[in-house]
């Protein structure tokens, strides 16, 4: 629930604060020993290089799966051309026409296909 604002009645005339006694000034900070100069740092040693790592075993090939399970049918964007598009329909000669939109029918999706093979890469040259 929302709440509403009032703004506070003003407050009347204030009566003069009294003047506060002024911060004297800081004195002198005395003087910091100088820094000596430092000198130039020498290069590190080098790291030792570091050791073969043994060679991995191939891995075996992954032998085909079949298909889990559907996730759905993809919409398809095609329409299929048995249905009308529009259908127009009259009461009798001289009424208005009524053109209705009719149910759009989906094309029948390709039944499944076999597996295909690795391909090997596809390099463009461009010519």
């Amino acid at each position: 629930m929302p709440t509403v604002m009032v703004a506070a009645a003003p407050v009347g005339p204030v009566a003069p604060v009294a003047p506060v006694a002024p911060v004297g000034p800081v004195g002198p900070v005395g003087p910091v020993a100088p820094v000596g100069p430092v000198g130039p740092v020498g290069p590190a040693a080098p790291a030792a290089p570091a050791g073969p790592v043994a060679p991995v075993a191939p891995a075996a090939p992954s032998a085909p799966v079949a298909p889990v399970a559907p996730r759905g049918i993809t919409k398809s964007k095609i329409a299929s051309s048995l249905v009308p598009e529009l259908l127009t329909s009259t009461g009798s000669s001289g009424s208005p026409a009524i053109t209705l939109p009719t149910d759009t029918v989906a094309v029948r999706p390709l039944g499944p296909v076999v597996p295909v093979g690795p391909v090997e890469p596809f390099i463009y040259a461009q010519h």
